[in-house]
C-alpha cells in the first residue's frame, strides 16, 4: 500500500531539487512584497509592509506566515523563500500524483512530477510565490474529500484560502459535492474545519486593516472593479496552460 506513495515522494523530491537548482534566487517580483511582510513579522514589527503603517498589501497571508516562521528560526529571508518554494513544488508534484492515482491514471501519476519539474503552467515563472502551495492544497483537499476524510479536507481547504483568498471558490462547490456524497453532517464538519484556520485571520484583518481583502486587488482592478478584473484574468488561463 505504501509503495506508490514512496515512489511519488521520491519523484516529488527530485522535482523540488530541480526547481531549487534551476530557479533559486530568481523569484517573481511580487514575491518580495509578501517577503517584506514576513520579515517584519519575524522581527516583531507586526504584519506590516512598513512598520507603523497598517496596510494590507499581500494576497497570501498564509505564505507570509510560513515565511515568517522560517525566518524567525534564523534562516536568511532569500534562502527561506527558495526553500519554501522548492518544498511547495515538491508537495504539488506529490499531491497531484496521488490524486491521479486515485482517479486511476497511473501513467499520468508517474509523469506528473516531471511535468511540474519542467515548469508546466508557468509554475517556475512564479518562483517565490504561493502558487505551487495553493495548487497542492487544492489537490490534497479534493483527494481527502473523495476518501471521506472530510475534517482533514476542510483543514487543508482552509489553509488553501489563507494561501489565496480565491480558495473560497474551491470550498463552496466542494461543500455542495460533499453534501450529495456524504450528507449534511459531514458537510458541516468540512465547513467547520475549513473555517477554523481562516476565522482568526479574518478577525485580525478586519480589526487591523478594516478589510480582509488586500489593497492590491483594488489597485489591479482599477476602474473596472474586482469582478471584471477576475473575469479578464480568467481569459488568460488557456494561454497559461498551453505555455
Amino acid at each position: 500500500m505504501l509503495a506508490p506513495y514512496a515512489a511519488h515522494a521520491a519523484r516529488a523530491s527530485a522535482c523540488a531539487l530541480i526547481g531549487v537548482l534551476a530557479f533559486a534566487r530568481f523569484p517573481f517580483e511580487d514575491a518580495y512584497l509578501t517577503l517584506r511582510y514576513a520579515e517584519n513579522l519575524a522581527a516583531g514589527h507586526g504584519f506590516v509592509f512598513q512598520p507603523g503603517e497598517a496596510v494590507l498589501g499581500t494576497s497570501s497571508p498564509g505564505w507570509a506566515l510560513l515565511l515568517a516562521l522560517v525566518i524567525a528560526a534564523g534562516v536568511p529571508p532569500a534562502t527561506a523563500l527558495d526553500a519554501l518554494s522548492g518544498a511547495a513544488l515538491g508537495l504539488l508534484a506529490f499531491s497531484g500524483a496521488v490524486w491521479l492515482d486515485r482517479v486511476r491514471a497511473p501513467r499520468a501519476a508517474m509523469l506528473f512530477p516531471g511535468i511540474v519539474a519542467i515548469g508546466a503552467f508557468r509554475l517556475h515563472a512564479y518562483w517565490g510565490m504561493e502558487t505551487a502551495a495553493f495548487v497542492a492544497a487544492a489537490f490534497g483537499c479534493v483527494t481527502l474529500a473523495e476518501r471521506g476524510r472530510v475534517r482533514a479536507a476542510g483543514l487543508v481547504a482552509g489553509i488553501g484560502v489563507l494561501l489565496r483568498h480565491e480558495g473560497v471558490l474551491l470550498v463552496l462547490p466542494l461543500a455542495a459535492w460533499l453534501h450529495t456524497r456524504w450528507g449534511t453532517r459531514r458537510t458541516f464538519e468540512f465547513c467547520g474545519w475549513a473555517a477554523a484556520p481562516c476565522l482568526p485571520w479574518f478577525a485580525f484583518a478586519w480589526a487591523t486593516f478594516g478589510d480582509p481583502l488586500p489593497s492590491t486587488l483594488a489597485a489591479k482592478s482599477g476602474d473596472h472593479g474586482p469582478v471584471e478584473y477576475l473575469g479578464r484574468a480568467a481569459l488568460d488561463l488557456p494561454a497559461e496552460v498551453t505555455w
